[in-house]
């Protein structure tokens, strides 16, 4: 019975290492850097904007809103 373990020299735990690493980068930009920009005045508006049209700026997708595409307000 053969099991296929990562390697225990530094070339076998790069692959490991490097989604190790990307994941924490995303959760990084995610969980601190999004969230400050949002803070920012000119992203307040923004946001404010898409809430007064009725849109939830939060949402992942809402390009097909109908609101999206209002430009009256």
């Amino acid at each position: 019975m053969q099991t296929d373990f990562p390697k225990t020299d530094a070339q076998g735990w790069r692959p490991a290492l490097t989604l190790l690493a990307a994941t924490l980068i995303i959760a990084g930009m995610w969980g601190v850097v999004l969230p400050r920009i949002a803070d920012l005045p000119t992203m307040q508006q923004k946001i404010q904007h898409l809430e007064r049209k009725g849109i939830d700026p939060n949402a992942f997708f809402y390009s097909d809103h109908p609101a999206a595409f209002n430009n009256s307000n």
